[in-house]
């Protein structure tokens, strides 16, 4: 049933008795949470063919329900780190590709698809593959957001002990590596305000208090 509250869905795990495969389904009838199961169709749709999305079977979208029906990934949590190159490969995939027709700018930034939460909690092992999951979020960003995301977030929260000014200096190479010839000082300051209003709610101090200081290095940059 998930986690109740207003992005509350039904999420279904079965199999086609003629094929024997096995798919996955979500079922969503509050306001907020057929907004992103909407949202999370447009997305499997528009990353078709980038390898990086399960097959959507079918969907349908209507005033009082939305329902998708898609691939069902076998696969194993990722408990550790990816590589640079494994970050950068699925990455630069996601360049190519634009949430929004006609939208290529951000307060001036350039953007791109992003997955919006590219953390390892929600990345499979798919026979030697990554595979991203939970993708209720996706939309268009900055360039760097998914990046930002996954070197900042994921280690805030899994390894909450590393100062953050340590964070940022054992990332930087990576950082330069992805933005090449862009200046990549006003994506980072463009994220750590975009996660400040994200925490800002209340709802979790902790994650408020690890972008303020965040915010304090980067403005010295």
């Amino acid at each position: 049933m998930g986690t109740p509250g207003p992005e509350q869905k039904k999420s279904i795990l079965g199999y086609n008795v003629i094929t024997g495969e096995i798919f996955f389904a979500k079922f969503a009838t509050k306001e907020k949470a057929k907004k992103l199961s909407a949202n999370e169709i447009k997305v499997y749709q528009t990353l078709a063919d980038s390898g990086l999305v399960p097959v959507l079977y079918d969907y349908s979208i209507t005033p009082d329900y939305v329902f998708l029906k898609c691939e069902c990934y076998k696969g194993k949590h990722i408990d550790h780190f990816l590589t640079d190159e494994q970050v950068l490969t699925i990455l630069n995939v996601l360049q190519n590709y634009h949430f929004e027709e006609n939208v290529e700018q951000i307060d001036g930034l350039k953007t791109c698809f992003a997955h919006n939460d590219f953390c390892l909690w929600n990345m499979l092992s798919v026979n030697g593959h990554i595979c991203l999951v939970d993708w209720e979020m996706a939309g268009e960003f900055p360039i760097g957001h998914d990046l930002f995301t996954y070197i900042f977030q994921t280690t805030f929260f899994i390894q909450n002990a590393v100062p953050t000014n340590i964070v940022l200096k054992n990332n930087l190479q990576l950082i330069k590596k992805y933005f090449g010839d862009i200046d990549y000082i006003p994506y980072l300051k463009h994220f750590v305000d975009y996660k400040i209003n994200f925490f800002s709610s209340g709802q979790n101090p902790y994650g408020l208090k690890r972008y303020m200081e965040l915010k304090a290095i980067v403005e010295d940059l």
